[in-house]
């Protein structure tokens, strides 16, 4: 009789394969491909590990240098100038002359990234953007600062944080808005080779209503009002933040948070006059009801 492979379990104590239905061992000794050590808290799980971190691309080396540590026992003196001399020589063979523009590109990347305060997922895809593009480009010192714009840019928007517009980042970068554009251009055609899905006002929503400190039945009803607008061609050709600003100042009035139009334009960083055609847009094409 064969059992059925559902019905076969492995019991990791004796290094067995049972048949649930009879019994039956039908495998023994099987190597234990896992850790010989055992772990009682997640502390004695990394200190055990014998792994390093995975790798990331915001070291140049991708974080697989080795390091000369401190001993950890009392050494002579004679010895204790050897290894110091011995890690030296190691600080210095860790980067070669090659590699010095992408330690400092990468420097900058993890400097402005900290600056706006971007989760590390966003860094990461910034970092191997970048990486691919010094392959491809020779990137002078004048240019990083516009490189750095676009490709933390592109990273925001693969990875879906809207927590920070373009010109947030053009601004901590001190990025004109040519040079941003050239440096854009430039990732697209030679590290992207494709273009990018254009933003939508429904990515901005969460972020402006946060911003002004309004609940959360606000956001969702100016997420609503986005949609719509969308739906029916009212977006095209306008800034998504500009929709974005002007759902959720709809969104406030009809459920009685109301914020001025100049409230919600600094919070969105646009004008009071493009919050204000916006508006328009919604109440000369939707026919809204309020329950009194």
């Amino acid at each position: 009789m064969t059992c059925p492979k559902d019905r076969i379990i492995y019991d990791p104590e004796r290094g067995e394969y049972i048949c649930m239905d009879t019994g039956e061992v039908l495998e023994d000794h099987v190597v234990d491909q896992g850790p010989e050590w055992r772990v009682f808290s997640p502390e004695d799980r990394v200190s055990r590990s014998r792994i390093g971190a995975p790798l990331t691309s915001i070291v140049h080396d991708k974080g697989l240098t080795t390091y000369i540590g401190r001993a950890s026992r009392r050494l002579s003196e004679y010895q204790r100038r050897k290894a110091l001399k011995l890690q030296e020589i190691n600080r210095k063979l860790r980067v070669s002359p090659k590699d010095r523009k992408l330690v400092n590109m990468l420097s900058e990347l993890n400097n402005a990234t900290g600056r706006l305060g971007l989760p590390s997922r966003v860094r990461e895809t910034a970092a191997a953007i970048l990486r691919k593009l010094y392959e491809k480009h020779t990137i002078r010192r004048p240019q990083l600062p516009s490189y750095l714009a676009a490709a933390i840019y592109i990273a925001c928007k693969i990875n879906n944080v809207t927590s920070k517009t373009k010109e947030e980042i053009m601004n901590i970068l001190d990025v004109s808005s040519k040079e941003f554009w050239n440096a854009y251009r430039k990732i697209r055609d030679e590290v992207l080779k494709r273009p990018l899905s254009p933003s939508k006002p429904m990515d901005y929503v969460d972020r402006i209503a946060s911003k002004l400190g309004l609940p959360s039945h606000i956001s969702t009803l100016a997420y609503k009002l986005s949609v719509l607008m969308t739906k029916h061609g009212l977006t095209d050709g306008k800034g998504p933040i500009g929709v974005a600003a002007a759902t959720v100042y709809v969104a406030a009035v009809i459920l009685d948070e109301k914020k001025t139009q100049r409230e919600v334009a600094d919070a969105a960083g646009v004008t009071e006059v493009t919050v204000r055609n916006r508006y328009k847009d919604i109440v000369d094409n939707f026919l809204i009801e309020v329950a009194i």
